[in-house]
């Protein structure tokens, strides 16, 4: 970041140089061209008139040169303080002397200006630019020098010279990414030896896992250690090794003892190890035999549970489970028939306890009566198909049962029951229906004839309707 911000300050005090010198030499050719005019033009009567606008362009040419340094002055100030001033703090603690003297320098450069001395305060930022420069370029090299010290030192685990070389760097540059990048790394220094002293250790003890476990604390410290990288390796694949035995042995040990959850832990550690050994498929088929045993079992068990609830429909559902894995198995056939049956009867018994009033008709009382001499058998292994079927027939008795209707007349009009018979002209009688749906109809002669729907309920004692044709043709 700083060689470029360095090499841009100097690409662009070469250019304001070139600027002033172009400018210098404009300016001297456009007042040599005045002088040539002057003397050149032949002496009349318009000489003075003419030495008068010769005087007024040259004020103009001056003035305008005037502005050019000045506007040249205020472009090498800005220049500096954004381009190189902002950097000098950095370099405050290292050369404190120098920075000062370079302040101490641009405030003699605008005092110039100041004064209306706008060549020499240009000069001075030059100069100004050129110390500033130089300073940097001193700086970039005491800095790499300790910080290639430092690298230098740190491969070769010498924690204090690493750490002297680069606090000197990072005096010089505190913020740099690199240097405080190898100051982290340094730091880990006292912490990474013990790792490898223990690796040392573990050597000679022939303890695999400690060594590997100390390289890997050491690794993590210093990933470009390529040495202890190697050496991990090594160790990994001989782990691995032992690992994938352990994990199969502990596999198998866990079908024995039925646990497919431990078996299958142990079954994916092996084979992320090693999918391809042999051992990986036998585990695998002993796991999934295990497993299908372990379902049959949970699964007759939960029908078994379901049948001592009444609880039919988890029955079968169980059932149906246990058969995707044992279709031939006898007690599985058997209970699903079973349920199926059961589940069939309750369903039968209740579409006819949906819409009671179905039972009205002589038909489907007939079909419920042979219902429930075919349901028998079944009540004796469910309650709720017991409840169901006495319920049914409690409401086909209600049905069977006759009621005394009071139909009530003027006397006048001829009362029938459509599909049952009449009931005359009459005022007021009684007759006897089964619960249900029936229609009354009522006729005169010059009225209106009137017919009167009724729904006979199967839980009243006695029921009254009235019919009369009062409205007039």
């Amino acid at each position: 970041m700083l060689e470029e911000k360095i090499k841009l300050a100097r690409e662009k005090s070469a250019k304001q140089r070139k600027q002033l010198v172009v400018g210098g030499i404009l300016l001297l050719l456009c007042c040599l061209s005045i002088v040539a005019l002057f003397f050149l033009r032949p002496f009349s009567s318009e000489i003075s008139g003419e030495k008068e606008q010769i005087d007024a362009i040259a004020e103009e040419v001056s003035t305008d040169g005037q502005e050019e340094l000045r506007s040249q002055f205020k472009e090498l100030a800005l220049q500096y303080e954004n381009n190189i001033e902002s950097q000098l703090d950095g370099l405050n603690d290292w050369q404190r002397e120098r920075v000062f003297a370079l302040g101490e320098k641009k405030k003699s450069a605008i005092t110039s200006y100041g004064n209306g001395e706008y060549q020499k305060g240009i000069d001075g930022f030059i100069a100004l630019e050129a110390d500033a420069l130089l300073l940097f370029e001193e700086a970039e090299a005491v800095f790499s020098g300790a910080l290639a010290q430092s690298r230098s030192s740190f491969k070769d685990d010498d924690y204090q010279q690493a750490k002297v070389h680069i606090e000197q760097a990072l005096f010089i540059k505190p913020t740099d990414s690199k240097a405080l990048a190898l100051q982290q790394q340094i730091e880990k220094l006292p912490v990474l030896l013990p790792f490898l002293k223990g690796a040392k250790v573990a050597v000679a003890e022939n303890n695999i896992q400690k060594e590997y476990e100390a390289l890997l604390g050491a690794q993590l410290l210093a990933p470009e250690r390529h040495d202890i990288e190697t050496r991990l390796l090594v160790l990994k694949e001989l782990l691995r090794k032992h690992s994938f035995e352990n994990h199969i042995a502990q596999g198998f040990i866990a079908v024995e003892n039925g646990l497919a959850t431990d078996a299958w832990f142990h079954y994916q550690q092996a084979k992320i190890i090693d999918p391809a050994r042999k051992e990986i498929t036998l585990l695998f088929s002993k796991i999934k035999l295990l497993e299908k045993n372990n379902r049959v079992r949970l699964g007759l068990e939960k029908a078994q549970q379901a049948i001592r609830r009444d609880d039919w429909q988890s029955a079968h559902a169980a059932f149906a489970r246990v058969a995707k894995d044992e279709p031939q198995n006898k007690k599985v056939r058997e209970g699903l028939q079973k349920s199926q049956y059961i589940l069939g009867m309750q369903k039968e018994a209740k579409n006819y306890l949906r819409d009671p009033y179905r039972l009205a008709n002589s038909k489907v009382g007939e079909d419920v009566a042979h219902f429930l001499v075919r349901v028998q058998p079944a009540t004796q292994m469910s309650y709720s198909l017991q409840r169901q079927t006495k319920a049914l027939r409690e409401k086909l008795a209600l049905f069977n049962r006759v009621l005394p209707v009071r139909v009530l007349s003027d006397g006048k009009t001829n009362v029938t029951v459509r599909g049952v018979g009449k009931v005359g002209q009459v005022m007021e009688k009684t007759i006897q229906l089964k619960p249900g749906n029936y229609v009354f109809e009522g006729e005169r002669r010059g009225y209106i004839s009137k017919l009167v729907s009724v729904l006979i309920p199967y839980d009243v004692q006695n029921f009254q309707l009235q019919v009369i044709c009062d409205e007039p043709i």
